[in-house]
């Protein structure tokens, strides 16, 4: 009831002021605390103390790190596709769609996000520098949103498993490959541990279309997913997976000793990340991004 009512009684320019000075009251309170943790810190992590110099200096970012500053203020130009009733930008000089319900002010400090978060310096950057994909891989990008990591590699692979649950992605993404429908199967499903008529497994996509690199970046739900993957975890086929390793504390740590118990060889990017978007934080609150790991 008091929300609402605030709702109606403050207007909306101002109610944005307020969450951006709240917001900016409990990042910096957040950063006080990291560095009061760290203030005797002698351990001999260089990207942890890069970190640290960077916070000393700078406002909270999940990023700590000076390569993400020059991706705040970069040009994006927000277009409109009359004959869908979609905004776009140009992602890589392709056409990159996005949600029905999402304002331009958003549209463009998301596109900003994603660019920060795949440059070679990022914890979060899926692949390494040196890294190619062929004529031959299939990709499947599990909880893909977007799918500018699809996108970007379209013209490259053979094909690409799209699996996304929200039904605003799966429109969007539609406009976006509507170029590539030889190259994509877009599954309008969660992944999980079973089949059902809103879930799927790892293990079917992979019967179905048999894929050779696996991108899952899933908001904390990939325990799940990995217990779809029986078969797949259990065979021997050449494979890569990226899985994003940041969203609660411990999923590091259990990933990497899952699949190196599955006989992968294992490697997190480098750098660390702050998952500043949830409510309650505790040491040692940096967070390894992407964890690596391939089967030859």
């Amino acid at each position: 009831m008091t929300q609402r009512l605030l709702k109606n009684i403050i207007p909306s320019e101002w109610r944005r002021e307020l969450a951006v000075l709240l917001n900016t009251f409990k990042n910096e309170r957040l950063k006080k605390q990291i560095l009061n943790h760290y203030k005797d810190y002698q351990g001999e992590d260089n990207y942890l103390h890069e970190a640290l110099r960077y916070l000393e200096s700078n406002n909270l970012k999940v990023f700590p790190y000076p390569f993400q500053d020059k991706y705040e203020h970069i040009p994006c130009e927000v277009l409109f596709d009359s004959s869908c009733g979609l905004h776009y930008v140009l992602w890589m000089g392709k056409r990159l769609y996005f949600k029905r319900s999402w304002s331009k002010r958003r549209i463009v400090a998301y596109y900003r996000s994603i660019f920060c978060e795949q440059d070679t310096a990022s914890a979060h950057c899926y692949l390494p520098a040196n890294f190619t994909f062929n004529a031959n891989d299939v990709i499947a990008d599990i909880g893909c949103a977007e799918a500018n990591f699809t996108l970007t590699h379209i013209d490259t692979i053979q094909k690409a498993i799209l699996v996304e649950r929200d039904h605003e992605w799966i429109e969007a993404l539609e406009q976006t490959f509507k170029p590539y429908l030889h190259k994509i199967e877009i599954i309008n499903k969660y992944a999980g541990s079973h089949e059902d008529e809103h879930t799927t497994t790892l293990d079917a996509i992979h019967k179905n279309n048999p894929f050779n690199f696996l991108k899952m970046d899933l908001d904390g739900s990939e325990r799940p997913v990995f217990e779809g993957g029986h078969l797949l975890w259990n065979s021997t086929s050449p494979i890569h997976v990226v899985v994003c390793t940041y969203h609660q504390a411990q999923d590091a740590e259990e990933f990497k000793q899952f699949f190196e118990s599955k006989h992968f060889a294992c490697r997190f990017t480098e750098g660390y990340m702050l998952f500043i978007f949830q409510k309650q934080h505790q040491a040692p609150f940096f967070r390894k991004g992407v964890l690596r790991a391939i089967r030859l």
